[in-house]
């Protein structure tokens, strides 16, 4: 899912997240998906918290997620899990993900 493959890029990589992230069709995530659309909002809140921070772990990640979102049940917690899970196991090649989100970026211009 390109959607993991963009999340996973911007957690791993700071630089990524603010070249694109502005690119992205938030609405469209928070309306389709609404789970993504929590972690970019833990993404960008901990990049935003954290200013000298590069990177996120999952423990990170998810930590931060459950403070943000703390009515969680217990099945939305294993949920969580296993949607990080997913997204941490995305295979990202890096040159294709760039070439995506510059598409995005043009196409948020034109």
């Amino acid at each position: 899912m390109l959607e993991y493959a963009i999340l996973k890029s911007f957690i791993y990589s700071k630089d990524l997240y603010t070249k694109y992230n502005k690119y992205i069709n938030i609405s469209y995530i928070k309306t389709n998906y609404k789970e993504l659309y929590k972690i970019y909002n833990t993404i960008l809140y901990i990049y935003t918290k954290h200013i000298n921070k590069v990177s996120i772990t999952k423990e990170e990640l998810e930590s931060v997620y459950i403070t943000n979102y703390p009515v969680l049940k217990e099945s939305d917690r294993r949920e969580l899990s296993g949607l990080l899970d997913r997204i941490f196991a995305t295979e990202v090649n890096e040159s294709i993900l760039e070439t995506v989100l510059q598409s995005h970026r043009t196409r948020s211009l034109a």
